[in-house]
């Protein structure tokens, strides 16, 4: 991979100063109800491989603390809520992995009309790479501080009583920290989204969508320029059967930098005199163009006691390796509530990543991978405010480039508090 310099993990904090004037609740309705609701987590992890090597795998145990609230404002037209949380993670056992964690998470709401509506996200997240692991650093998880940037505007209409309009816009800067021997490469994405929905009878709708986003990797030059729509349908079957069905196509353009020998130079050791031959390279801009079919399926079976799901999608998203890397993704989601307190839960998933142009792969993007995930979970809810989950996770990691595999087995313990939410009106 081409490396550049990157900047400090607090880069983004004069752009958070910035945006948070963007979601600044509306105040100017009559009546304003006031609410505020806490939550704190109690956690332990254990793992025999915290960062996914194939060799000398490490095991690791830890503890989460963590809490948050959320804050919520709202009249007849619009809501505002704003989560902040924290949680300081430790570990008893495993190296360089401990992480301070904080997140500002709001949600804005406004029917300025009565056939429309607006709504604003924004979002601050300062975390680890553990927190996510394998779901968007690729093939491997090495362990750094990371923040993240997220704004995302949306508009939407109702043409009719059947027909309607939504139309957004997604940004999100990602920024990693400075440390030797990090592969992951600072990137911004931009998309501009558009989608019309008509419900053709009471079960069935039909809609269709797209879409222009813009990947940019600053420190390496890099650059995709993605165009994508699809068309699908939403079935009802019955009260408890619903399935999603859709197919597109993508194209992206992208640009890159990459090596390229353009001769040999003779190199005199000036303590020993040998005389060497090295080839010559200079850095050159180059470009790809990559395209094909993306899709998505779900479908969902409720019983009396259990809820399944089964998902499907193949999709085109950024990476932490300097290139946006195509994925196909299956999903199995099983539950079933043994009591009113007690419920199982199993998730199933295989993910098969590449990244998106081999010629960019030729450039050090390593994101090869077929990845096999099975959990089980346990939760117990003590009371309505109170929950204790244990959860089980396996996985199976197949590394194409360099033929090789990495198992992890990973348990997670968590106390959970949900308070109720404490409501002030009229103000």
């Amino acid at each position: 991979m081409l490396k550049g310099s990157r900047r400090p993990a607090n880069a983004p904090s004069a752009k958070v100063a910035a945006l948070l004037l963007l979601v600044l609740p509306m105040l100017n309705a009559p009546a304003i109800d006031l609410s505020w609701q806490p939550r704190i987590s109690l956690g332990t992890r254990a793992t025999d491989n915290l960062r996914w090597e194939v060799d000398n795998a490490e095991a690791a145990w830890g503890f989460d603390t963590g809490g948050g609230v959320i804050l919520q404002a709202q009249s007849d037209t619009w809501r505002s809520r704003v989560t902040p949380a924290f949680n300081f993670r430790r570990f008893v056992i495993g190296e360089d992995a401990d992480a301070d964690e904080y997140q500002v998470k709001t949600q804005n709401q406004w029917a300025f009309l009565e056939r429309a509506s607006a709504s604003l996200d924004f979002d601050y997240i300062r975390d680890s790479t553990l927190s996510t692991e394998l779901v968007d650093t690729g093939r491997e998880n090495a362990v750094v501080n990371r923040d993240t940037i997220s704004v995302s505007p949306s508009l939407n209409f109702l043409l009719s009583e059947k027909t309607s309009l939504n139309t957004g816009f997604f940004y999100t800067d990602v920024s990693y920290e400075e440390r030797d021997g990090i592969p992951f490469t600072d990137y911004d994405f931009k998309q501009f989204n558009t989608s019309l929905s008509h419900a053709y009878t009471d079960t069935l709708t039909i809609y269709a969508s797209g879409y222009i986003s813009e990947f940019r990797t600053p420190a390496n030059g890099g650059k995709s320029l993605t165009y994508g729509g699809m068309g699908g349908i939403n079935y009802r079957y019955s009260e408890t059967l619903d399935g999603d069905f859709a197919v597109g196509y993508m194209q992206s353009e992208i640009d890159f930098l990459t090596q390229q020998q353009t001769g040999f130079q003779v190199v005199i050791d000036p303590v020993t005199g040998l005389i060497s031959i090295v080839p010559v390279f200079v850095t050159v801009e180059d470009s790809a163009i990559d395209n094909g079919p993306i899709a998505r399926a779900s479908i969902h079976k409720a019983f009396e006691h259990f809820d399944t799901r089964l998902d499907y999608s193949r999709s085109v998203s950024p990476s932490a390796f300097g290139a946006q890397s195509v994925s196909d993704d299956i999903l199995v989601t099983v539950d079933h509530d043994i009591t009113q307190r007690l419920s199982l839960g199993f998730r199933g998933g295989y993910n098969m990543r590449s990244a998106e142009s081999d010629q960019v792969a030729g450039t050090g993007v390593n994101l090869n991978r077929d990845l096999i995930q099975l959990g089980a979970t346990v939760r117990y809810r003590y009371t309505e405010e109170i929950t204790l989950a244990a959860n089980y996770r396996f996985g199976h990691n197949d590394l194409i480039d360099i033929n090789d595999t990495a198992v992890n087995n990973s348990l997670f313990v968590t106390l959970t508090y949900n308070g109720e939410p404490h409501f002030y009106r009229g103000f």
